[in-house]
């Protein structure tokens, strides 16, 4: 069935309109013959939607079916699709998924991928639509056509060649020896270049759960998913009580994680409660339940955001991207600047020391799920961000600009002049700090809204930074959302103004000192702000209006909320900045932050100290 009109499809409602129109006639005529089909025998593949499609369909290969629920060529079409995606499983291996998507629940969706007809199928090649299918829609042919497809992607990405590596496992004599180049495999396999060094000394990863259920394992089992040499891809494991009336309430959602994050991450169940368990359990520091934990590579992370299924599959999809240091090229940066809001990109030339790339790549590890690091040696990214030959840069990238909002110069040892090993210690763990500060201090986008998900990264945070904090009222909107956004959007793009102005500043004066620029629903927060920092948020037509602005210094525990006139911060770049140069300079009156008992701890504390320093001052005075 198709659908076309003489004015462009700008608005998912006529694209449900046009469905539901042709569906409706197509329905009078076969209605004598045609019982209607539940949703459910229409699906195979992975359900993409407008949430997961951008995320999943970024890497690999995906033959996607759109369609409608109401259409009749699509549930005449369904038993071929159906049988087609289990004929194609054995291309699984060559980087082929299938999905399909609902344009009826995902018509913006549909819009934006310019669907003209259903079923329509597009073969999506990491993130690029590729083309529409043409040919007939039986079997036969489509089978045809994703082999020949998936074999032209297999061979252009070396896959087909990583696949060949599975023969050492059988009849094959050959060893692998990681510390040093097998030139008889190289031979066997026709394999030449460092890329293909670096591929033989990889190992092959299965795709992580793939009947999209919750999996339930055996000690052993869990050690093979969460060990550093693990096939099994990553793992969100849940550590569980049978008595736990929060794990009994979490079961339902970890069950429709399972399904959200099918063919992305393992999502297994563990009972700490089972006698053959509780070592285990021990081991992974499970001191409450639930405990959920993340693993991937060797590498964990506990996950302590919001226990709601968009959280999780946030945070579990961001931990998978986020793991490793994946190589890039010139049109991946430029992708990721449209993608992501903050990245790290390591830059390096072929001379550059293995052990500084190895070190960058280790430290980015412990940083699971809360920053993306890439490395690039690309001659165009090579010769703009001037990196020179042996030397490399970390850079970040903020906001989509193509300028690093900071730079990492990465200190090179010279080879020519061994170092004692105390020496090449003591430098190597001065640098791994040094990366490590950079990574934690700019992980966060150039503007962040303050939430359940990022609460720990941004109030939490360990060591020196300011938090420039713009406490909101979203404003009166209208029936239509209309005005209230329409402001609210202008003042987000004004402090993302004085973000980059004060960074000039910081940059020309050689201030290092991390200022993130964060904003707050001051009604959604309200009981937050009031006791924390005695804010009462008052409803106001517009955002900036009443909208109250402090900055808040977390690791000392004190915030600032006026300037160093003792005028409160107002929603004016001179007011702020006057406010972050004399906290720079120490000229500013702070408070306490906390609750009320908070406050009362930390007072009493400073009276001690200061109590203790007038009595030594009193004898200094008296005995000398």
């Amino acid at each position: 069935m198709r659908f076309r009109s003489s004015l462009p499809l700008t608005l998912s409602s006529l694209l449900r309109v046009l469905t539901l129109i042709e569906s409706f006639n197509t329905q009078i005529s076969i209605c004598s013959t045609t019982t209607s089909s539940s949703s459910s025998e229409l699906h195979a593949g992975v359900q993409l939607s407008e949430s997961n499609f951008d995320n999943l369909t970024g890497t690999g290969q995906w033959f996607v079916e759109h369609f409608s629920p109401f259409c009749a060529h699509c549930k005449k079409f369904a038993p071929t699709w159906i049988k087609l995606n289990e004929q194609v499983k054995p291309f699984q291996s060559r980087g082929l998924s299938m999905g399909q998507i609902d344009c009826i629940a995902q018509g913006d969706l549909c819009v934006r991928l310019d669907i003209e007809y259903y079923p329509q199928m597009k073969l999506i090649e990491d993130g690029k639509v590729v083309e529409s299918y043409s040919g007939p829609r039986v079997l036969d042919d489509l089978t045809k056509y994703l082999d020949l497809k998936s074999n032209n992607y297999s061979t252009l990405h070396h896959l087909s060649d990583l696949n060949q590596t599975s023969e050492l496992t059988s009849t094959n004599k050959v060893s692998l020896d990681p510390t040093r180049t097998h030139k008889d495999l190289e031979e066997k396999l026709n394999l030449n270049g460092s890329d293909n060094e670096l591929l033989l000394h990889s190992r092959l990863v299965e795709t992580p759960n793939r009947d999209g259920k919750v999996i339930h394992l055996s000690k052993e089992d869990l050690l093979n998913y969460i060990n550093s040499d693990s096939i099994h891809g990553p793992v969100f494991v849940k550590y569980y009580a049978p008595w736990c009336g929060h794990c009994r309430k979490l079961a339902p959602v970890w069950k429709d994680l399972a399904k959200s994050l099918i063919n992305t991450v393992n999502v297994v169940e563990f009972d700490c409660e089972d006698p053959r368990n509780k070592l285990i359990c021990k081991d992974e520091e499970v001191s409450y339940f639930p405990t959920l934990s993340f693993y991937q590579d060797g590498t964990k992370v506990n996950y302590k955001g919001p226990r709601t299924i968009g959280g999780l599959d946030n945070f579990a999809r961001r931990a998978a991207a986020s793991a490793g240091t994946k190589e890039i090229g010139i049109e991946d940066f430029k992708s990721l600047l449209t993608r992501e809001s903050v990245f790290f990109l390591l830059v390096y030339t072929p001379e550059t020391e293995k052990s500084t790339i190895n070190l960058v790549q280790n430290i980015a590890k412990s940083f699971l799920g809360t920053a993306l690091v890439y490395k690039t040696s690309a001659t165009q990214l090579k010769e703009h961000f001037r990196v020179s030959t042996g030397s490399s840069k970390l850079l970040v990238f903020k906001d989509s600009e193509e300028e690093p909002w900071d730079t990492f110069q990465l200190s090179q040892s010279n080879s020519s002049i061994p170092l004692p090993m105390k020496a090449y210690e003591s430098t190597t763990k001065s640098q791994s700090s040094s990366i490590q500060r950079f990574l934690s201090s700019n992980n966060l986008p150039l503007l962040s809204e303050l939430n359940s998900l990022n609460f720990e990264t941004i109030i939490k945070a360990s060591g020196p930074r300011l938090i420039v904090l713009a406490c909101f009222n979203k404003g009166i909107r209208t029936d239509g959302g209309g005005k209230g956004d329409r402001d609210l959007d202008d003042a987000k793009t004004q402090l993302k103004v004085w973000a980059r102005q004060w960074r000039m500043s910081q940059l020309a004066r050689k201030v290092e000192t991390t200022v993130d620029w964060v904003w707050v629903d001051a009604e959604e927060w309200k009981d937050w702000l009031f006791s924390n920092y005695g804010i009462d948020p008052v409803r106001s037509k517009a955002s900036s209006i009443n909208s109250k602005i402090i900055v808040i210094e977390p690791s000392k525990g004190i915030f600032y909320d006026r300037q160093a006139n003792g005028y409160l911060i107002g929603w004016k770049s001179t007011s702020i900045f006057q406010t972050l140069l004399a906290v720079e300079l120490g000229k500013v009156q702070h408070r306490v932050s906390g609750t009320f008992f908070d406050r009362m701890i930390w007072v009493s504390f400073f009276n001690r100290v200061s109590f203790f320093f007038s009595f030594l001052n009193f004898l200094i005075i008296k005995f000398l």
